[in-house]
């Protein structure tokens, strides 16, 4: 609801403050008022006390798109992440993401390749699926197959 309390991170983007506002007039726009950024480049970033903090009390974590590879290079391998999943697991909690940041939810994320598909390790938030975005205006439906014909137990959305 309005109530909550929203934690964007913009983490993907080369243009992180234009991110910000922008998400941040659509979340104003419906009526929330509780919205924080994480504005995080890199991975020495991700664990302060006051990132944990934010986490804690959040209801909704908003990754932007960019570059799928950002945030994983950023977030893999963080207490920020690990209480992130646990929240994500075990309580009513919100993770969304555009584009990037909704590739990065998987396991076995798609980092790129027109000819042939590159991939590298997401987040794991959902490990069993394999998300492409724009897929029509970018013609990515070859990749997206075949990630799942070198990743067969997973499930591929577009």
């Amino acid at each position: 609801g309005t109530d909550s309390n929203i934690i964007i991170i913009p983490t993907a983007s080369s243009y992180q403050n234009e991110v910000d506002i922008e998400y941040r007039s659509i979340f104003e726009g419906i009526g929330c008022k509780n919205i924080k950024t994480l504005f995080i480049s890199s991975k020495d970033q991700v664990d302060t006390e006051i990132n944990l903090e934010l986490l804690t009390n959040s209801n909704i974590v908003m990754f932007s798109g960019g570059d799928q590879s950002r945030i994983s290079e950023c977030f893999l391998g963080t207490k920020f992440l690990n209480n992130l999943k646990n929240k994500f697991n075990t309580e009513h909690f919100v993770v969304a993401g555009t584009s990037a940041g909704a590739m990065c939810m998987s396991e076995n994320m798609i980092t790129g390749g027109k000819e042939k598909v590159k991939c590298g390790v997401g987040l794991s938030l959902i490990p069993t699926f394999i998300i492409d975005t724009h897929f029509m205006q970018r013609d990515r439906k070859s990749r997206l197959i075949e990630s799942i014909s070198i990743y067969k137990n997973r499930i591929a959305i577009n």
